[in-house]
């Protein structure tokens, strides 16, 4: 119950073996590299103009993922959702690094990518058709009562007749005098709470007296685009969105039937991840022509992990491993690692919400657990409450199928549950006697 002790590792091998290295390297998840890219920036193959390759792989493969990633997104939009008690009880399958790519060798990526792609536009491209039809129907029904077309009018030889819009007022001001003016004839089309939307008729040869007229009295033109009157328009809006709502339909239940499609994408995430991490580990590396070496910092307790890793790729010829102790002066460099046993690590989470020790320092958490535990049991103090958080917790982590970060919290809180029981048991006693 304590810090875990670390050992600094330095790993020298050859170039052609380096993306092999840091692939196994990686499949453990526990080595910190060392950033040494600093100490040798002498070196011709360490300097800026030769690693901006680097940075421009990382950003592309970097892209990918976050690419990969919002597909996913979009795809589970539209996916059956598994029940939660199923997904809880099903196993989550563990592959390396070498099986993702063995599996995704055997499926055409860029058709699978594309395909959600092409759909998630297809379905943008129906929503932004959709609203303008929307948009176009509520101004068609304000003019559905037009029985002519605004545009065609100025055709007629003795009259002429104006549509638009005149402002409605609380005292209907500007439609009241158009009404009474002698040398034009109102029709009323619609009426809202804005406006007025009329016809004006009149003899084409008062036509400059009836403009400035009009003009006084606010009256704006109809700017009418469509090829046909309101309610033939309206027939074609309503046709057009039948037709791209089942077109709509039809693609969302293929996407509903994606499920290998996903899983794909999901593996994409995970290689896409692990490359442009790798390419960032190679920044910190030290790059000759046929050699590179890399330092990083790794529990004692993992040291023959990674021989083990290394012996897998490459023979032992071929690369060189030198493990070391701590320094005192590296010590504020140093990682920690908290490395307690399964009653006491649950609480680990609480020494982190305030700050992990230093590598030469104690580690609070066994003295914090005893603690947390009575003032926990202190405060909620109810029998009830703590059988109900042990019933649920127990059946948690005996039958479903948790993550580690999941499994460890829901521990601490199973633990929580037996002093909140004693301490409720106590207070029902006391009070009973």
């Amino acid at each position: 119950m304590a810090i875990a002790k670390m050992n600094k590792l330095k790993l020298i091998s050859f170039q052609n073996q380096k993306n092999s290295i840091l692939e196994g390297i990686q499949s453990l998840q526990s080595l910190e590299l060392i950033d040494i890219s600093a100490e040798y920036a002498d070196v011709p193959a360490m300097r800026a103009a030769n690693r901006e390759n680097l940075d421009s792989l990382s950003k592309e493969w970097e892209g990918y993922y976050n690419e990969y990633q919002e597909l996913l997104l979009f795809l589970r939009g539209y996916l059956p959702q598994q029940k939660m008690l199923d997904k809880l009880r099903t196993p989550k399958e563990t592959l390396t690094i070498q099986e993702m790519h063995e599996q995704l060798a055997k499926v055409d990526r860029d058709l699978i990518t594309g395909t959600i792609s092409k759909a998630r536009e297809d379905l943008k491209n129906y929503d932004r058709v959709l609203d303008s039809l929307s948009e176009d129907e509520i101004f068609l029904a304000k003019w559905q009562k037009l029985t002519h077309l605004p545009n065609r009018t100025s055709d007629q030889a003795f009259i002429r007749i104006l549509t638009g819009t005149v402002p409605q007022t609380t005292a209907d001001t500007f439609i009241r005098e158009m009404k009474e003016n002698p040398l034009i004839f109102i029709e009323e089309v619609f009426q809202s709470k804005e406006e007025y939307g009329i016809n004006v008729a009149f003899d084409r040869r008062d036509e400059n007296e009836v403009v400035n007229f009009l003009n006084e009295n606010h009256f704006t033109m109809l700017n009418y685009e469509f090829e046909d009157i309101p309610e033939i328009e309206l027939k074609r809006i309503s046709r057009e969105r039948n037709q791209i709502l089942e077109e709509v339909s039809v693609l969302k239940n293929q996407l509903k039937g994606m499920q290998n499609e996903e899983w794909v994408l999901k593996l994409l995430i995970e290689t896409a991840y692990a490359k442009f991490q790798r390419i960032r580990a190679k920044k910190m590396l030290v790059d000759e022509r046929h050699l590179f070496v890399l330092e990083g910092w790794l529990e004692k307790s993992k040291v023959d992990d990674i021989r083990e890793v290394l012996e897998e790729r490459i023979t032992s010829d071929n690369f060189a491993l030198v493990v070391d102790d701590v320094q005192d002066d590296e010590v504020a460099k140093v990682p920690t690692v908290l490395n307690n046993n399964r009653f006491i690590s649950p609480f680990e989470n609480i020494t982190a919400m305030y700050s992990l020790p230093k590598y030469n320092e104690i580690d609070p958490t066994p003295f914090l657990a005893p603690f947390y535990l009575v003032f926990f049991g202190m405060m909620l103090a109810d029998l009830g409450y703590g059988l109900i958080l042990f019933a649920a917790t127990a059946i948690a982590i005996k039958f479903f199928r948790l993550d580690k970060s999941l499994k460890k919290n829901l521990m601490f809180f199973h633990l929580l549950s037996y002093p909140t029981m004693i301490w409720g048991l106590d207070l029902w006693i006391v009070l009973w006697v």
